[in-house]
C-alpha cells in the first residue's frame, strides 16, 4: 500500500506541474500489458516495479516488499484484483480492487490508477519500460 501511495503523489505532482501532456488510450487487451513497468505510488512516495505477464497475472517488487495480482478486462475497463504490495505493515483481509487508466506520455505507455485498502487511499501511475 505504501508503493501506491507514493505513485498516487507522484500522479498529482506530475500533473499539477504540467510536466508531461497525457493522452488516454482507449482499452486494450491484457495481452498487450505484458512487460515491466516502472513508477511510484502515493501516498509513501516509494518506487514499484511490476511484472505483467501475458494472461494478466503480475508481480510486484517496492523495496523488498513483494505483491501480487491479476488484470483483468472488466466492462471496457481494466480492473486489478490483487496486492501492489505485502509485507508486515499490510492487512491482508482480502483482495484489492483497482480500476486502471491506460495513456500515453512522450511516446511511452502509462498505467495509473487509485484506489482503497486497509491502510487508506493510494494512487499510483507506472511507465512500461
Amino acid at each position: 500500500m505504501t508503493v501506491i501511495s507514493v505513485l498516487a503523489l507522484m500522479l498529482v505532482a506530475c500533473a499539477a506541474a504540467g510536466v508531461w501532456a497525457q493522452q488516454a488510450l482507449p482499452s486494450q487487451d491484457v495481452k498487450s500489458l505484458a512487460g515491466k513497468w516502472v513508477g511510484w505510488m502515493t501516498p509513501s512516495n516509494t518506487v514499484l516495479e511490476v511484472q505483467i505477464q501475458p494472461d494478466g497475472s503480475y508481480t510486484s517488487l517496492s523495496g523488498t516488499t513483494t505483491g501480487q495480482g491479476t488484470i483483468k478486462m472488466d466492462g471496457g475497463r481494466l480492473m486489478a484484483d490483487g496486492y501492489l504490495v505485502t509485507g508486515p505493515n499490510v492487512a491482508v483481509a482480502g483482495a484489492e480492487k483497482s480500476e486502471l487508466t491506460l495513456s500515453s506520455k512522450a511516446g511511452k505507455q502509462v498505467i495509473s490508477g487509485s484506489g482503497r485498502d486497509n491502510e487508506g487511499p493510494y494512487s499510483f501511475q507506472l511507465t512500461k519500460q
